[in-house]
């Protein structure tokens, strides 16, 4: 049978593992040999543990760039500034991935927000498969689209500034002998691709095609909820923490409805602040569709998983998104009309849109549409999906080892040095 490697390099959280607790499962009882290399082998271990997988480190950046976008407008930007913009540091990751495939020897591998990973593959010859939320995957263009769509950037200028990138991923490439990449998109390019969501909160919504096989919470994960008081009203928030959060909580304190709040990493002295009997924390994850069946709205910090898990149960949605990706999500779902969201840095605007979606039933209806479009769907369904893509490219082939490709398997190459630079780079603003 195969060999299956799961990398995972970037971000953090087990939603970049438990979308695939299903798949490992399936894989494994076809008598496939499975292998992770991650960000987080603790969290690892946690899920996949006891399924006897082996997982490894994966090769990630130690240190931020000395010269980072301080607004990212592309991929291109974040790309830059998780370490792209220093060949001589990618060019150690992409030698050491290259170790990994040859420890490995993955028949496929399924990349989860892993672009170095992805480089690092290229002169390989195991098939592929691409898969993460529709932020993870840009859409393949020339330069790759704007993520602050709604804003004015020049294009010219963004054109120049990946080209920058391109270059210096191309010294890569030829210090490892590889052909040079045509554009920066092109390292996402591969066998399959999966898109962890749903068409209508893609980040991207201009993206012109896509395999969309959504996100869905795990079946009976999580405790049933105990909501405090004896109100009719029913409040349910999953936050992490940001500098405004005790004013949020102070809110939803004094409103009147019961209301569980789950933050693992909310300090105990914010929690501490909270004298009300109608908030609770829970110390567990709650089971979401046993919290949605009661709960008049959910709060969030414009996470995609939890805020469509909701949706998809026919409960709208508060958004107080915290960065970038979550302001995207926070915009898709005003879109579908199935919530609002409220800049975190702006506590006292929370009063009048909690009053909005309590008072006016559009949001809820919203939200159920949302839902019945997909309520013959499931993780089981996306699973499915996912297996029949790997049990196709297995049967089309055996795929090389790893060490097929001679130059790369022992990790060799020497990184060329830069071009003469023409003048002092501006700090980017």
């Amino acid at each position: 049978m195969a060999r299956i490697l799961f990398a995972w390099e970037l971000g953090k959280g087990f939603g970049h593992l438990a979308p695939y607790i299903d798949l490992v499962d399936r894989l494994q009882k076809r008598g496939h040999q499975v292998v992770f290399a991650t960000r987080d082998v603790g969290n690892t271990e946690r899920l996949f543990g006891s399924k006897g997988v082996v997982a490894l480190q994966a090769p990630i950046m130690m240190h931020n760039v000395a010269n980072p976008y301080r607004i990212q407008y592309n991929f291109s930007h974040l790309l830059h500034n998780i370490g792209f913009a220093e060949a001589r540091s990618i060019f150690g990751l992409v030698k050491a991935w290259r170790h990994v495939y040859k420890y490995a020897q993955p028949d496929l591998v399924l990349f989860d927000h892993s672009p170095t990973a992805l480089l690092a593959a290229k002169p390989y010859k195991f098939k592929r498969i691409v898969s993460g939320s529709g932020f993870l995957i840009p859409p393949a263009a020339q330069p790759l689209p704007l993520m602050r769509y709604w804003q004015q950037y020049d294009m010219a200028r963004l054109a120049t500034e990946e080209q920058q990138l391109l270059d210096t991923i191309n010294r890569i490439q030829e210090g490892f002998k590889q052909p040079p990449l045509r554009s920066v998109a092109e390292i996402y390019a591969a066998d399959r691709q999966f898109l962890l969501s749903f068409k209508e909160l893609d980040h991207y919504p201009n993206r012109p095609d896509g395999t969309y096989v959504g996100m869905f919470s795990p079946p009976e994960h999580g405790v049933a909820p105990v909501w405090p008081g004896n109100l009719p009203r029913k409040v349910f928030a999953y936050l992490h923490p940001f500098r405004q959060i005790g004013e949020l909580l102070g809110t939803l304190a004094k409103g009147n409805f019961s209301t569980i709040v789950y933050g693992p990493e909310i300090p105990d002295s914010v929690k501490k602040k909270i004298d009300s009997e109608r908030l609770v924390f829970s110390s567990q994850p709650l089971d979401i569709k046993k919290v949605a069946a009661d709960c008049a709205f959910a709060v969030t910090n414009g996470t995609f998983g939890t805020t469509a898990g909701f949706l998809l149960y026919g409960t709208p949605v508060l958004a107080v998104p915290t960065n970038l990706e979550r302001v995207m999500v926070a915009r898709r779902l005003v879109a579908v009309g199935a919530g609002l969201a409220v800049r975190p840095d702006k506590p006292e605007n929370l009063p009048k849109a909690i009053g909005t979606i309590v008072s006016s039933a559009k949001f809820t209806e919203a939200a159920k549409r949302f839902g019945s479009r997909y309520a013959d769907l499931s993780q089981e369904w996306q699973t499915d999906q996912m297996l029949a893509a790997v049990d196709e490219l297995l049967g089309s082939g055996a795929a090389a080892p790893a060490n097929a490709e001679k130059h790369s398997a022992n990790g060799g190459g020497n990184l060329p040095a830069p071009p003469p630079r023409k003048g002092r780079r501006a700090r980017h603003k």
